[in-house]
């Protein structure tokens, strides 16, 4: 957040306090309202600037393809490759309506990647700024070290033992049993964002000048660790981008292509016109045709041309 709405902060405490729907406001309460109004528009912000980021960049790649396309005709790379693709690029290059309509379709592709990337990270953003404490709390911690095997099968008590010597299985279940205690128990506690004073405390307005400065410093912890998980979010979703474009949905805008009604109404100006040359053809063919059964008529009445045979049209 900027220095000025941390400068507001203790009017929009005093705004979002008061009594709700379920009774008086806590400082939980309060703290996730001021999350919600003072980070929500700042990260929304660089949000669908990143969204914005991976469709411009999707949408360049057709004329990065487009270029590898028009390179692979006279090469040594044509023989690695389906000739198709040099073919359909003559095709892209001759009609523009199919150049057009290839290309929108492209563009419709990588706009529905860009707003399945902004929701996927609007979602995470919504989330975090209505409930920060949830964000806050402490994560588990697996044991992620190979080099610790895990214990034996408990092997049958060897005579002369006692029976409620400790062996090293049990030791190992009591170790397991004591570490999930404390891991529920951290994962159930508070956050930490708040001291123990203001912690499960209605909101007073008369203390709001003593307390604002911690409750400054769970925003500014919330602000920055939910911009971190956001980064990390935007990183994973624009690597997946490409490839789900190229695996789905580039070839579900291809089977969608329509003419648009500009297009529509060229092509069928166009076609009215080819059937009237048409037409004008085939009349003028039959004429030709009548003359040349004539002529083979009357030259069959007159025994000319010494016999000769009239070659049939």
């Amino acid at each position: 957040p900027t220095q000025e709405e941390l400068n507001g902060l203790l009017t929009a405490a005093i705004r979002c306090g008061g009594t709700g729907v379920h009774g008086h406001q806590r400082w939980e309460d309060v703290a996730s309202k001021l999350m919600l109004s003072v980070s929500f528009e700042p990260l929304r912000r660089r949000v669908r600037y990143v969204a914005a980021r991976v469709v411009w960049v999707l949408k360049q790649q057709k004329e990065t393809v487009s270029e590898w396309m028009s390179a692979l005709a006279g090469g040594p790379a044509s023989r690695l490759y389906s000739p198709l693709f040099s073919q359909h690029m003559e095709i892209l290059r001759t009609y523009p309506i199919v150049r057009d309509l290839v290309f929108s379709a492209y563009d419709r592709a990588a706009a529905a990647i860009g707003e399945q990337v902004l929701k996927n990270l609007e979602g995470t953003l919504v989330a975090a700024c209505i409930n920060p404490d949830i964000m806050l709390r402490p994560s588990t911690e697996p044991d992620l070290d190979p080099t610790k095997v895990a214990p034996p099968a408990p092997a049958p008590p060897a005579p002369g033992t006692k029976a409620g010597a400790a062996t090293p299985s049990s030791r190992a279940s009591t170790e397991q049993r004591r570490r999930v205690t404390c891991e529920m128990k951290r994962r159930s506690g508070k956050s930490g964002g708040l001291p123990l004073e203001l912690q499960d405390r209605v909101f007073e307005p008369a203390e709001a000048q003593k307390t604002m400065p911690h409750v400054e410093a769970k925003l500014c912890r919330a602000f920055a660790v939910l911009a971190h998980v956001l980064a990390n979010q935007a990183f994973a979703f624009a690597d997946t981008s490409l490839a789900c474009l190229c695996h789905r949905r580039v070839d579900e805008a291809m089977t969608t292509i329509e003419f648009s009604p500009e297009q529509s109404r060229a092509l069928a100006q166009r076609h009215e016109e080819l059937e009237a040359t048409a037409k004008h053809v085939e009349q003028r063919l039959l004429g030709v045709k009548k003359c040349i059964s004539a002529l083979r008529s009357e030259l069959r009445n007159q025994g000319g041309l010494g016999g000769a045979v009239v070659p049939r049209a």
